[in-house]
């Protein structure tokens, strides 16, 4: 009990007092601003830590939508490629064949104006040709699984550009590729025959093709034939 007294009587001086100021003045509010500061961090970090997360969130969404976007776009874009060149060769193609068909024509009316003798006939059959290629003989492979050609045939690798003499602004992605084989031409004829009809519906100049088109020759003749027998009534 003799303890208690002494320590108020320890603190009861001037000195005690100033401590006690000090302390009050300096120490707690240092305190409070310490628990104060620790409770900011702490809510700080939970903040940070909680929009980090959202952030996260937010950008493999973003990152998910774009890619679904640009695969949809790539989608479409190549889609677009393929229809525009599915449409360019079937329209090339069109005007291919619209272009033969109409130089054909033009070979009609050039041969209406050609004096009806064989020679002449001849001579527009044999300058009338179009060149058809072919790829040889084929045969089955030695397993039995896929068929080759029996004589070698295509471009040679060797005429393609080589990549090495390049210029410097087109070594990157330097591509060569050899000439186009399409096969081993052959020149045919355009017309099979070519005859003249006088006004009295007979046939006075009659000129074939060749050996190749007889049978196509006969089957004309025997048309020609059926359409001139006479009819019944």
């Amino acid at each position: 009990m003799k303890v208690l007294p002494w320590i108020l009587n320890q603190f009861s001086g001037i000195r005690a007092k100033l401590i006690g100021i000090f302390v009050l003045i300096k120490v707690v509010p240092l305190i409070l601003l310490a628990f104060l500061a620790w409770k900011a961090m702490e809510q700080l970090g939970t903040t940070v830590a909680g929009r980090a997360t959202t952030m996260a969130d937010q950008m493999i969404t973003t990152i998910n939508t774009m890619g679904d976007t640009v695969i949809e776009d790539a989608t479409r874009a190549l889609d677009d490629r393929s229809r525009e060149g599915i449409e360019r060769i079937t329209t090339d193609t069109a005007r291919a064949i619209a272009s033969f068909l109409y130089d054909r024509d033009q070979d009609i009316r050039q041969a209406a104006q050609i004096e009806p003798v064989a020679t002449a006939y001849h001579a527009f059959l044999s300058s009338r040709g179009r060149g058809l290629f072919k790829h040889g003989r084929w045969r089955l492979a030695a397993d039995g699984k896929h068929w080759e050609s029996s004589e070698p045939q295509g471009a040679d690798p060797a005429l393609a550009a080589d990549p090495k003499k390049a210029l410097k602004d087109n070594v990157r992605d330097f591509s060569a590729r050899p000439p186009e084989y399409l096969g081993h031409m052959e020149v045919h004829p355009l017309f099979v025959e070519m005859t003249f009809v006088g006004n009295d519906g007979r046939e006075q100049v009659k000129v074939s093709g060749g050996k190749s088109i007889r049978a196509l020759c006969a089957t004309c003749s025997w048309i020609t034939t059926m359409l001139r027998s006479p009819r019944p009534l």
